[in-house]
């Protein structure tokens, strides 16, 4: 009897153990995601924050017609962007504009493809969309305008200076973002089915990380931290969908 209740006691003890490490998990698991709803990205970025607020409510009601003109959240598309225009600086984009009508413009994109303009689109994103757009143009149709220009196909230089023209100017960018939620959709059906917090999140790392990739690189960047300089930066760097979703929650 003595062997068993020694086996017994053992058993109790282990099991006992089992029930602190699964409590202990779930404490981990929640103060994490706890984390993520606790950050306060106003008081993190503060004036860039409130200046990024500011230009989204200038441009709101034009932001808004386009997204109900292509049957697209307004919430959500409005979310993916803004780290974006937290990130955005005057004075760098003028040098960028010029950089990219220098080298991007002259000679493509292996030369140069800085992100310009409030959402920080590089020329090479626009060159993606639309080629998508022209190879899906069933799908997308109402986007093949974005495809056309005033100068021959062949006239690749004046079409990339063309095209850079048009990611200065706002009202252009918000139709690219409209543009970027469309193909998102038609890429992954799955997304109408996920809840809103999960699409947001969803679409915005792929906005941040690229839409071309597969669905399992944007999952797996939906954990890293490398907004606002990289994932190498130095400082502290913070999740792109965590933002994202915290600027939905309040607009």
């Amino acid at each position: 009897m003595g062997r068993y209740a020694k086996l017994f006691q053992i058993m109790e003890a282990l099991r006992k153990r089992v029930k602190i490490c699964l409590l202990l998990g779930f404490l981990y698991s929640f103060a994490c995601i706890n984390a993520q709803h606790t950050e306060n990205y106003a008081l993190i970025f503060g004036e860039r924050y409130y200046k990024a607020e500011s230009y989204l409510k200038r441009y709101e009601t034009l932001f808004r017609q386009r997204c109900q003109e292509y049957g697209i959240d307004y919430r959500i598309t409005a979310a993916i962007v803004f780290p974006e225009l937290i990130r955005f600086s005057p004075e760098k984009d003028m040098l960028e504009s010029m950089s990219n009508r220098a080298f991007y413009g002259n000679f493509g994109g292996e030369y140069g493809s800085f992100s310009i303009g409030c959402f920080q689109m590089k020329p090479i994103f626009i060159e993606k969309i639309e080629r998508f757009v022209s190879e899906n143009s069933t799908a997308l149709q109402e986007f093949l305008f974005i495809t056309e220009y005033k100068y021959p196909q062949e006239e690749d230089k004046a079409i990339r200076k063309a095209r850079i023209e048009r990611m200065s100017k706002t009202e252009w960018q918000i139709v690219y973002a409209c543009c970027f939620i469309q193909i998102m959709e038609y890429r992954f059906p799955f997304l109408n089915t996920r809840t809103t917090e999960q699409k947001t999140r969803f679409l915005a790392t792929a906005y941040n990380r690229g839409f071309e990739q597969p669905e399992k690189e944007i999952e797996k960047w939906m954990r890293v931290r490398a907004f606002p300089d990289g994932k190498n930066a130095t400082r502290k760097q913070y999740n792109y969908g965590d933002i994202a979703w915290f600027i939905y929650e309040r607009i």
